[in-house]
């Protein structure tokens, strides 16, 4: 088997249309980039190249806040299954280590790391698994995405800091401050953390009803229809066993006696999910193996296989040929 992964340089096509829909919305659109290259934005990975000359442009040209302000954009995404799925962390911990994983999916070089955190506050570093690091725009852009989930997340009277000066304060981006050549460590801070808000995404309610309608048991459907509704989350057969107000035990007896096991329905569970999104909602292989819950490209297919017997990207042409045929 072969999962048909290679590291290239490539970065996440999402975050490129992200920037290219703040950059229209802010007017600057057409200065920085020309009408007959907004096509090559559409795959689901884009050259890095593509993105750093589309951010340095605007750069050079208009400065860091308009970068600044298509990171911190990530706030009006209102129907975005990748939201919903980040947005469902249960603490702030939780959403960094989605997004990392979300990181791993969708950029071949860049990485943040937590270097310092408290209770209101997060210090981290935006680098490079090369020797050659991100430029200053790169980490421009990601600290103001960072900074829009956590603001979605409902960190309330959030402040992003570069060296101690201020560049988001409660929602708004702060233009014409001098910035250090090296932008690679940012801050965010809170005052208090409130309700998320979670993007409206119904097709993830049209699928757990047609989940708890599958599998051989009622105990196996109910522990995969738990995990379905929030796959990303790196479940525990003690955290399960107390929904259902079980034992641990009683669970993976009852589990055992409907011919699985506690894996095998977080591993299933994940699969239907994969399959959901690729039947009904994204056609993006990488989105799909994040959103499903799976760690990397390479776990993704290699578990699929494993569970479905067909690979993910055989599986999507099947679809894709069954669809020409309808």
């Amino acid at each position: 088997m072969n999962s048909g992964t290679q590291e290239t340089e490539f970065s996440s096509g999402m975050l490129v249309q992200l920037i290219l829909a703040s950059f229209r919305r802010q007017g600057i659109l057409d200065a920085v980039l020309p009408e007959e290259d907004i096509h090559l934005a559409g795959a689901p990975r884009v050259g890095l190249d593509f993105k750093r000359n589309l951010l340095r442009k605007a750069f050079n040209t208009f400065g860091y806040a308009p970068i600044l302000e298509a990171g911190f954009d990530i706030r009006l995404q209102h129907d975005s299954p990748m939201g919903y799925t980040l947005l469902k962390a249960s603490s702030v911990n939780d959403l960094l280590n989605r997004f990392f994983r979300f990181e791993k999916y969708f950029h071949s070089k860049h990485r943040l790391a937590i270097r310092s955190e408290e209770e209101k506050s997060i210090s981290l570093q935006h680098y490079s698994k090369t020797s050659a690091c991100p430029e200053v725009y790169e980490n421009i852009v990601i600290a103001g995405l960072l900074a829009g989930i956590l603001d979605r997340f409902g960190c309330r009277d959030l402040v992003l800091e570069l060296e101690e000066r201020p560049l988001i304060v409660e929602g708004k981006v702060i233009r014409d401050i001098p910035i250090p050549a090296d932008c690679s460590y940012f801050t965010v801070r809170w005052s208090a953390v409130g309700s998320a808000d979670i993007p409206v995404f119904d097709g993830q309610k049209r699928f757990l009803n047609s989940l708890t309608a599958a599998g051989m048991g009622l105990v196996s459907r109910k522990t995969g229809s738990l995990i379905s509704s929030d796959p990303v989350r790196g479940w525990k057969v003690e955290e399960v066993a107390s929904e259902f107000g079980l034992s641990v035990r009683t669970l993976q007896r009852r589990l055992m006696q409907e011919g699985t096991t506690f894996s095998k329905c977080v591993m299933a569970a994940r699969c239907q999910c994969a399959v959901y999104y690729m039947t009904e909602e994204i056609d993006n292989l990488a989105a799909v193996g994040f959103l499903a819950g799976f760690s990397d490209a390479a776990h993704f297919s290699r578990e699929f296989y494993k569970t479905m017997g067909i690979l993910p990207s055989d599986f999507r042409i099947s679809l894709e040929s069954g669809a020409k045929n309808t």
